[in-house]
């Protein structure tokens, strides 16, 4: 009888050692990019079997949750599972997800809490989690002390890797509109190619098109030449659909819908170059020069954007546009120019610039009258603070999207002026 007894509680523990369950998992890795499309959540578990049983149970941030749809295999002992967004599991040769989520931005980049199963949790706030596209937030298995370290999902077959760092931000076109006249007030936009290798570039001078957006007074017929940096004038285009190249410049997608309007597409090595927007027979009107970088893969980019031209007021004033492309955020100085312009000749300078920076959305992000009155010792570490106090400048790191710097005159007055965007990182 005892040796029955004695079998059967034998039995009893192996059947209670061996049963399944699955709250031993710890939320050991949490990542996610700058706009929150790519995220990972990667789970640990100690030397433990049988924490398979997942099924049913949930995970959830602030906003979101997920409840496992299947088990995992029985032998769970020093394994990971991963957890990721649609956009983690498009990317190309990263670990496959061992469940993927129903929507990115599943957790907040600015501070959430996640929960396993109500079993184990991961908070942090803002600023603790990495969005640089490189590190992930981390923390050991039985831990509760947080570190930043390069990403490194695993998922449960044990692949590991790492989500490829983010391309660089770029400027990727940068433009301009103004009203253009003749003499030494038409419209020059001033652009630098950085790097060692030649880029192709379209630059355009647009003018009749603008009337479909509000504006009653174009350049009715503008003109474009491009001049390098020895002030010699390398291309020349009236009217686009008379380019050599004409159908380059169908298939960049970036012609002009106006058949009077420029274009110029070629190829540029790195250096200075100069477009100059005219009208034909010394027309006058609102025009927009632009350049577009075609080869934002290659190593070399468009460094920075000026413009001169006549800021009036209304309609009338100077308004640079600039694209910043890629995942990362872009450092960058914008500046209005106007006094310092006498030192080159101009004797109707814009005595006294102001500059406003707007988001996509059209909203005001920044805004400066004189240099000197914020962002001053900032301004001057760039290297690029402007010479005269009435001038006016901003630094800001921004986010990949559509920017616009708009420059007026103090108190509605009138002269040439120069805005212009470096890209510093």
């Amino acid at each position: 009888m005892k040796t029955l007894l004695a079998s059967l509680f034998g039995i009893i523990l192996a059947t209670t050692s061996a049963q399944a369950t699955f709250h031993l998992w710890q939320i050991t890795q949490v990542y996610s990019d700058s706009t929150g499309t790519v995220q990972f959540i990667d789970l640990t578990n100690g030397n433990f079997d049988g924490q398979n049983l997942l099924m049913g149970h949930t995970i959830t941030s602030n906003t979101n949750s997920y409840t496992f749809p299947n088990n995992l295999p029985f032998n769970t002992a020093n394994h990971h599972f991963l957890i990721a967004t649609p956009g983690y599991a498009a990317i190309s040769g990263v670990p496959a997800p061992d469940y993927v989520l129903p929507s990115n931005n599943w957790f907040s980049v600015s501070g959430d809490t996640i929960n396993y199963a109500g079993v184990n949790m991961l908070s942090f706030t803002t600023g603790q989690l990495p969005i640089d596209g490189v590190n992930s937030l981390n923390r050991a298995y039985n831990s509760t002390v947080l570190f930043v370290a390069e990403n490194s999902p695993t998922n449960f077959a044990g692949a590991t890797g790492r989500v490829p760092p983010p391309p660089p931000a770029l400027l990727g076109n940068i433009s301009t509109r103004a009203f253009v006249q003749t003499g030494n007030n038409v419209m020059i936009g001033g652009f630098i190619i950085t790097g060692s290798a030649p880029i192709r570039v379209i630059v355009r001078a647009i003018g009749p098109s603008l009337v479909n957006h509000g504006i009653t007074n174009p350049l009715l017929d503008p003109t474009l030449e491009l001049h390098n940096g020895n002030g010699a004038v390398i291309a020349f285009n009236d009217n686009w659909m008379s380019a050599p190249n004409k159908q380059e410049i169908i298939n960049s997608g970036l012609a002009p819908t106006s058949n009077l309007e420029s274009a110029i597409l070629m190829s540029l090595s790195p250096g200075n170059y100069t477009a100059i927007v005219r009208g034909v027979n010394n027309g006058t009107g609102i025009a927009l020069v632009e350049a577009y970088d075609l080869d934002p893969t290659a190593g070399s980019k468009l460094g920075n954007i000026s413009t001169r031209a006549l800021v009036q007021t209304g309609d009338n004033v100077m308004i640079g546009g600039f694209i910043i492309t890629g995942a990362g955020q872009k450092r960058v100085i914008a500046r209005a120019i106007g006094p310092s312009l006498a030192q080159h000749g101009i004797t109707n300078a814009l005595l006294d610039p102001t500059l406003e920076l707007h988001n996509g959305n059209g909203a005001v992000i920044a805004f400066n009258d004189n240099w000197k009155d914020s962002q001053q010792a900032e301004i001057q570490a760039t290297g690029l603070a402007p010479v005269n106090d009435l001038e006016s400048a901003i630094v800001a790191t921004l986010a990949p999207g559509n920017y616009t710097a708009i420059v007026r005159g103090e108190n509605n007055t009138i002269g040439v002026a120069l805005v212009e965007v470096y890209g510093l990182n």
